[in-house]
Order: C-alpha cells, then sequence, then structure tokens
C-alpha cells in the first residue's frame, strides 16, 4: 500500500504532463488526462495520480491525514504556469516578507524568488503581459535577477521588441 498525507477525490479531470520529470515548452502539451480521479502526496511529494476507485484499493492514508473533496472542478497536480506568477512578480521585498511570512518559499528569498519567477516567465508561452513583467525588473539591484530577466527576455524576443 501507499501511504500518503494528503488525498484529492471527487475530481472530474485530472491533466498532468505525460512523464515523471519536469517538461517544458512542446513537451507540456503532451498531457494525460484522466476522469473521476485522485491524487495523492506524503510530505508534499505526488505519491499517487490515477482513476480515483484505484486510490482506494492502493493508498493508505495516515493517521492525522487529509482528504480534500475536489467537488468535480479540474486538477493539474504538480503543474507550474507562470501566468499564474505575473501578480506576484510586482512584490517588494517588503511585501514578499509579509505576504509569505510561515511559507517555505520565504526561506529562499527575494531575490531568488525574484530570480526562479524571471526563470519560470522565461519558459511561459510569450505574451505582452509576460515580456512587460520581465522588463519592470531590468534595472533590478541584484545582478543574479537581471541576469536571469535578461536570458527571459530572450526567449520572447518577438515579443520584446
Amino acid at each position: 500500500m501507499i501511504r500518503a498525507d494528503l488525498a484529492v477525490v471527487g475530481i472530474a479531470e485530472l491533466a498532468t504532463p505525460l512523464g515523471t520529470t519536469a517538461r517544458v515548452g512542446p513537451d507540456l502539451a503532451r498531457l494525460r488526462v484522466l476522469e473521476r480521479a485522485a491524487v495523492a502526496s506524503r510530505d508534499g511529494r505526488i505519491v499517487f495520480v490515477g482513476p480515483e476507485d484505484e486510490l482506494q484499493r492502493s493508498v493508505t492514508l495516515d493517521p492525522g491525514g487529509r482528504q480534500v473533496d475536489a467537488r468535480g472542478g479540474t486538477v493539474i497536480p504538480g503543474w507550474v504556469d507562470a501566468h499564474t506568477h505575473l501578480p506576484f512578480a510586482g512584490w517588494r521585498e517588503r511585501e514578499f516578507d509579509e505576504r509569505l511570512r510561515g511559507s517555505p518559499i520565504r526561506r529562499i528569498g527575494h531575490e531568488r524568488w525574484l530570480r526562479n519567477l524571471a526563470v519560470g516567465l522565461g519558459n511561459a508561452p510569450a505574451s505582452v503581459r509576460v515580456v512587460a513583467a520581465l522588463r519592470a525588473r531590468l534595472d533590478h539591484p541584484s545582478a543574479l535577477v537581471r541576469e536571469h530577466v535578461r536570458w527571459a527576455l530572450s526567449r520572447h524576443e518577438a515579443f520584446a521588441s
């Protein structure tokens, strides 16, 4: 039996990239789509993705674990969509510290978080909004952030000109 501390059930449709490693570019279009699905994780790592009836047979929820009902929603486990980062890309360091207090992401610090956002936006589909968010950081005081912003903009040359 697979052990989990979180199970999400009641998923009408679950979409996940094929394979077990991160995907970028055209590989993001290669999806596995399941109906009446479930997903389970343990210690923040996905341990099961499949039909809900298979979850019942294959996964044991740890004592104190949580089961969440998606109520017929669509779930995309492990998916990172850089467009969801756009509202946060404008946060100053003070906002970052205040809004992410208690979050594990806060440990990497504002500078490395901005670098990660730049990488995510560089791998996102090109758009005017993505390029605008990146351009807003071109003059950031951190050389690390500026380097990654320039790299990301180079990936969107058609929109960046």
